[in-house]
Formats: C-alpha cells, sequence, structure tokens
C-alpha cells in the first residue's frame, strides 16, 4: 500500500489539465450532426414516452454537477473522503497560492517543492546503414 503523498503525488499526476474535453463525438454523435434531433427523439424520458423532435431538454432537467469525491470514486474505485476511523473527512479549504500551501506543508514536515522530473526524450532509434556497397 501507497504512503499518502506518494498516492497523492501519482493522483495528480493523472488528473488532466481544467476545462479540456477527455471524449469527443464526431459524425452522427458530434453536437453538429443534422441528425441530432431525430435521434434525440429515440431516447425516452423517465416517463416513459418518447420526446417529440422539436422539444429539447432545457436546463432545469439537467443533472447538477457531480462532486469531484464522487467522480474520483467512479474512476478509481477508491473514496478520497473516506477516514480510516470510519468517518468521513470534509474539505476545510482549498489553498491555491504556492507561499500559503509552502506554509502548511513546511510545519507538517512534508515537502513543498514540486517534484521534479527527467526531460522528455526521443525513443531510441536503430542504426541504419545505408550504404550503396550492400
Amino acid at each position: 500500500m501507497l504512503p499518502p503523498v506518494a498516492f497523492l503525488r501519482r493522483l495528480c499526476g493523472i488528473i488532466p489539465p481544467p476545462r479540456r474535453h477527455l471524449v469527443r463525438y464526431a459524425g452522427v454523435f458530434g453536437p453538429a450532426s443534422k441528425t441530432r434531433a431525430k435521434r434525440r427523439a429515440l431516447v425516452p424520458t423517465r416517463g416513459g414516452e418518447p420526446l417529440s423532435a422539436a422539444a429539447a431538454p432545457s436546463s432545469s432537467t439537467r443533472a447538477s454537477r457531480v462532486p469531484w469525491a464522487e467522480l474520483l470514486r467512479r474512476v478509481f474505485a477508491t473514496d478520497v473522503l473516506s477516514c480510516p476511523c470510519g468517518g468521513r473527512r470534509s474539505v476545510v479549504a482549498v489553498v491555491v497560492d504556492s507561499t500559503r500551501a509552502r506554509a502548511v506543508l513546511a510545519p507538517l514536515g512534508l515537502p513543498s517543492t514540486p517534484a521534479t522530473f527527467a526531460p522528455a526524450r526521443d525513443p531510441p532509434q536503430a542504426e541504419f546503414c545505408f550504404d550503396d556497397a550492400s
């Protein structure tokens, strides 16, 4: 089992950048498809009747945002808010300023500088012999 700090470092490494779509739809499933209204009519509502082609879902029927902890639980099958004591954790504050983050981490004895990684390198290339003699 990983220590908590190592787990958080690995977790932060795979979090995608904000406001970037991870799944893109094209063709018939794309948002600009000419047949979108026809496809939408085939989707049943909760009442069991299909939507008409002219009826578009209103913003009031859309589901609210899913909390980040629930998304992490769905993807990684790990409840990040569960406490070893059996209780539930809660987010007290979010620190985004680097100087404040260092002030919080230093007294706890945790590293306050970001991890450094080796720069990316080219893949190994096999040597090709391009001489006219062969």
